[in-house]
């Protein structure tokens, strides 16, 4: 993928926001930040001013650095370009994610009432939901989706692995979201059962897929023989 203003400026708004959010709120800002927050929305870990303020503007540059360059090391980076837009919503994403909750985190230190586990669990339930929506349209690549070494070595098992992540990440999406407002352990344990069964379906599916595809890589069956 071309590296271009128009490209990149999602993500550079988002680090300039949190860093600018940071310069705004470090000196008035106490030095304890509430960092955690319970099923409930209540405050049960604090931090220091570094952590609760300046650890989200790092992460943020950390992840558009890595999830922007990390393509290039991959064998089969040319594939990008076929799913150029998803991969950018899903990147640009998840820094606008992280700049709001470091916004939200800087409105409550500021004294605004906040349902952080409400706001975080419909945010993140959001983000599930789109990525859930893109995931049948990405191209094979070594780092990015359902990797294994059968969708890896057949284009039509990464393609129908795909297609069931897909609704797995939607389904997982509504249901985070609704755990945020339902605020129990069983929500949590329906959230992570739909994860890991799912997924693991979807990887069951990419294996018998590859069994059965005529087409998948020879060299597979050069390295089981």
């Amino acid at each position: 993928m071309k590296i271009t203003l128009k490209s990149e400026l999602p993500s550079i708004l988002c680090i300039a926001a949190m860093a600018g959010m940071l310069v705004f709120a470090w000196p008035t800002a106490p030095e304890s930040i509430p960092v955690h927050w319970n099923l409930q929305g209540e405050i049960d870990r604090y931090g220091t001013r570094f952590e609760g303020l300046a650890l989200m503007p790092i992460l943020g540059v950390a992840m558009y650095l890595i999830l922007r360059f990390l393509p290039l090391a991959d064998p089969r980076r040319a594939n990008y370009a076929g799913f150029a837009t998803a991969y950018n919503v899903i990147r640009h994403g998840t820094l606008v994610l992280l700049a709001v909750i470091q916004g939200l985190t800087i409105a409550i230190v500021r004294g605004a009432a906040v349902d952080m586990a409400l706001a975080i669990s419909s945010l993140v339930g959001f983000f599930f939901v789109v990525i859930g929506a893109l995931m049948p349209t990405l191209r094979p690549n070594w780092f990015f989706g359902i990797r294994t070494p059968w969708t890896l070595s057949s284009d039509l098992a990464w393609t129908r692995a795909h297609r069931i992540a897909g609704w797995v990440f939607i389904a997982a999406g509504l249901a985070i979201a609704a755990a945020g407002w339902i605020r129990t352990t069983a929500s949590l344990v329906v959230v992570l059962t739909i994860l890991g069964v799912g997924l693991l379906a979807s990887v069951w599916v990419s294996y018998v897929t590859w069994r059965d595809d005529p087409k998948r890589d020879a060299r597979d069956d050069a390295v089981r023989r």
